[in-house]
């Protein structure tokens, strides 16, 4: 067939297929890098409402202790290690520990994924491995009301990432996208399913405020913020949706030979939770303006 062709569609042909073969014998860096783009978005944008959400988990870990016997409304009688969770600022509160490591831990399979596919040093991958099973490791149920399906979620990628990393990066990066992607996006869920109770510990301060009688003399603005707030999470929400369909996008473009349309929904995807993450800044910017 191509012999029947002009000079120059052979050649045009030929060009093509060999675009093909080599599309199909490289590993999906584009998408990669979207995939990897889109998160490090969502993480730096999800950043500041961690921070918010472990000021307000500490001060109701705080006020739940100031229940027990052992305060006097002035002061606790005793100190336990337990106390650490509502009192020390060098350690996060149970809630925003577990959002915490979550990102770390997802943070740690793309680094692995970099790392393979950039053909680095396989000692590597495999400390970003060890990583990754050190962070998840460390949640234990219960780890947070509200997030009790984090521990088999992270066995589950445990189980998918344990096997030694051996000397051929493309196949290992092919199984670790396959095995492990599944994990992340329940992991991701988790995230996603949480922000309900996130967002009522978040809000807490605020609707006691708000429901205070006699009112306070600020209360519009307490409101106003209350609201402002339910469009942060709302905003928050979409992002993790749109990194779930880049990661999804990297998953079928190791499935299926790369093509220009894929692609092309990559670059998009990227687009998408870039403005997705700039529109969550903003919410969380216009929240602390009112601050």
């Amino acid at each position: 067939m191509i012999r029947q062709l002009s000079a120059t569609a052979r050649s045009a042909v030929l060009i093509s297929l060999a675009i093909l073969a080599s599309a199909c014998a490289q590993l999906p860096k584009p998408e990669l890098s979207a995939y990897t783009a889109a998160f490090e978005a969502t993480r730096n944008a999800a950043e500041p409402m961690i921070a918010d959400f472990a000021v307000a988990d500490r001060e109701r870990e705080l006020r739940q202790m100031r229940l027990q016997p052992r305060y006097n409304s002035e002061f606790f009688t005793d100190f336990r290690t337990s106390d650490v969770a509502a009192l020390s600022n060098i350690s996060l509160p149970p809630g925003a520990a577990a959002i915490d490591r979550s990102f770390r831990a997802i943070t740690r399979y793309n680094q692995v994924l970099v790392a393979l596919a950039e053909n680095r040093n396989i000692e590597e991958a495999r400390g970003q491995v060890s990583q990754i099973l050190e962070d998840l490791g460390g949640i234990a149920p219960p780890v947070a009301e509200g997030l009790p399906v984090i521990e088999p979620v992270a066995q589950l990628l445990v189980t998918a990432l344990s096997p030694a990393i051996e000397a051929d990066n493309k196949e290992q990066f092919k199984r670790i996208v396959l095995e492990g992607e599944p994990q992340v996006q329940q992991l991701i869920d988790v995230l996603r399913n949480y922000t309900p109770t996130q967002y009522s510990i978040t809000t807490s301060g605020l609707q006691r405020a708000a429901r205070q009688d006699p009112p306070v003399t600020d209360r519009q603005e307490v409101v106003d913020k209350i609201n402002d707030w339910h469009r942060a999470f709302a905003d928050y929400v979409a992002l993790l949706d749109a990194l779930k369909q880049s990661l999804a996008e990297l998953r079928s473009a190791v499935e299926h030979p790369k093509s220009m349309p894929l692609l092309q929904r990559a670059a998009i995807g990227a687009s998408e939770v870039r403005s997705y993450a700039d529109a969550l800044r903003l919410s969380l910017a216009e929240i602390r303006s009112k601050h």
